[in-house]
């Protein structure tokens, strides 16, 4: 019974530490992003406005440091620069785990890897006024690497934050004006974001 006593002790103690250092930010913002393509001289794209929404679950780790788990909701896309480019708009779901070190108990910067899983597209020609939902241009998934900033007063945080694509999210083949394939062609993705989040816990 003493043993058992012990043992429920130590465990209700390092649930309540963990507890203590556990939080969850609540976070929107604007996007401002495009796809950057490579070996297609004729596309020119701009960049789109989009938006955000995220929760963070927060572990605070020994030495300033925190393991952050955002998962993030983002509308992404790009404006056409000429007249042989089309608008898209991507819906995707984004996993990022993060590592995050925090100084003068204000400022955070950030890093993580960015899964990205495609939940929905939709393109049109600039001359048009119908979205084309669910179209076939990109992958399902998307990878990039995430870089931030945030500074946090009375657990309101404000955040800047850019995902770079690392992975050719192109699904369709491309042709020049005889129509013959054009090789070599890659998209990735680029967003730029500002978001304001909400703490709770910690």
């Amino acid at each position: 019974m003493k043993k058992y006593l012990i043992a429920l002790i130590v465990l209700f103690s390092f649930s309540y530490t963990i507890n203590a250092q556990l939080s969850l930010i609540l976070e929107a913002g604007s996007n401002f992003g495009k796809s950057e393509f490579q070996n297609l001289p004729h596309i020119e794209t701009l960049n789109k406005y989009g938006f955000y929404f995220a929760a963070i679950p927060s572990l605070n780790l020994p030495g300033n440091f925190a393991a952050n788990a955002e998962i993030q909701y983002s509308q992404e896309g790009f404006h056409a620069g000429n007249e042989t480019t089309w608008d898209a708009k991507y819906h995707y779901l984004r996993i990022i785990p993060e590592l995050e070190y925090q100084f003068l108990e204000l400022i955070g910067l950030y890093g993580g890897v960015d899964i990205g899983i495609n939940v929905g597209e939709e393109v049109k020609n600039p001359g048009q006024g119908n979205w084309l939902k669910n179209s076939d241009f990109i992958k399902n998934n998307d990878l990039g690497l995430l870089l931030g900033v945030r500074v946090e007063i009375r657990k309101l945080s404000f955040d800047v934050k850019y995902n770079f694509g690392i992975k050719d999210i192109n699904s369709i083949t491309y042709t020049d004006i005889e129509g013959f394939p054009i090789e070599g062609v890659t998209q990735t993705n680029q967003v730029l974001q500002f978001g304001v989040g909400y703490r709770i816990g910690k």
